[in-house]
């Protein structure tokens, strides 16, 4: 039996090639734009922008929407938790919740797409790292797809 692979191309392939530092800004840069999330709308707004920005950019969007999921699930229990703890005031609840889905769900969509060597590369030359700390990431993240390979060879 073959599988056929289809190569994305045109814009939804940029993600495919931009620069593994750039990638993990985008998963950093989700920190402070959380932070920026006060009110419901802005939270509102912010994960609509989330969505069309990663459904134009993301090859797959089965991945997006299932990272989409998951981040959901977490703002879920932080919106329940609030709302149960919090006086059960649903908009700052609501908030929250958006608040961690602002929070997790780029880096989770851009984490598949960094390559760990390349990352390495561009750790140490670009930014001038220290070698160890560089070699430990590196390590840590092939380590992490190899585990990945290995699950995926056994659920097969």
């Amino acid at each position: 039996m073959t599988t056929r692979q289809t190569v994305p191309t045109g814009r939804r392939s940029l993600l495919l090639h931009v620069n593994p530092l750039a990638l993990a800004v985008v998963g950093v840069a989700a920190v402070p734009g959380s932070l920026a999330v006060r009110t419901l709308p802005i939270a509102l707004v912010t994960v609509a922008v989330y969505a069309v920005v990663l459904l134009l950019v993301v090859p797959s969007v089965r991945y997006t929407l299932l990272c989409l999921a998951l981040a959901a699930f977490a703002g879920l229990t932080v919106a329940y938790s609030t709302w149960r703890l919090g006086g059960h005031d649903e908009t700052l609840a609501l908030t929250a919740g958006l608040r961690i889905v602002v929070l997790a769900w780029p880096g989770a969509v851009v984490a598949v797409f960094v390559d760990p060597a390349r990352l390495g590369d561009h750790l140490a030359q670009n930014l001038r790292l220290p070698a160890r700390p560089v070699v430990a990431v590196t390590s840590a993240l092939q380590q992490a797809a190899g585990l990945l390979v290995t699950w995926q060879q056994l659920v097969r």
